[in-house]
């Protein structure tokens, strides 16, 4: 849907996703000298952890840095956006509104005399004003005495 420009969590997700390949690098050269027997197995486990550490870090930074990516939980269509590009937005404040094209939500005025028959569940034609192609729909609700 958008990608919120925050070039500071990007520059974070690279530096620390770098940090973790070099302390993976330094782990496997520990590793490498323990079996060798060049160096301690403590010397060893402290670069092996430092490494798990460092991609803990990375991966946090990278889920972050996902979190600007703004996508939508419905497929649909932008009805309208509420930011322009550069604009600082609130944590929780509206981006853009999504409208669902297999949901419409219609409220139409019936004669008393038919509201009877009438019954959520039921499938009825829609047509459009102006339109000559009418589209299959159900009734959802019914609410008698619904005024304009």
């Amino acid at each position: 849907l958008l990608t919120l420009d925050v070039p500071e969590l990007a520059a974070d997700a690279r530096t620390r996703a770098d940090a973790a390949a070099q302390a993976q690098r330094e782990a496997e050269r520990q590793a490498r000298l323990l079996s060798d027997g060049v160096t301690s197995k403590r010397q060893a486990e402290e670069a092996a952890a430092a490494a798990e550490q460092a991609s803990s870090a990375a991966e946090a930074a990278r889920a972050l840095l996902a979190r600007t990516r703004v996508r939508s939980p419905l497929s649909g269509r932008v009805q309208r956006v509420s930011v322009q590009q550069g604009e600082r937005v609130d944590a929780g404040a509206p981006l853009a509104e999504i409208i669902d094209l297999d949901t419409l939500d219609l409220r139409v005025a019936v004669p008393a005399n038919r509201l009877a028959g009438l019954h959520a569940g039921l499938p009825v034609l829609v047509t459009q004003e102006g339109d000559t192609v009418s589209r299959p729909a159900r009734i959802s609700a019914v609410a008698p005495g619904w005024t304009r």
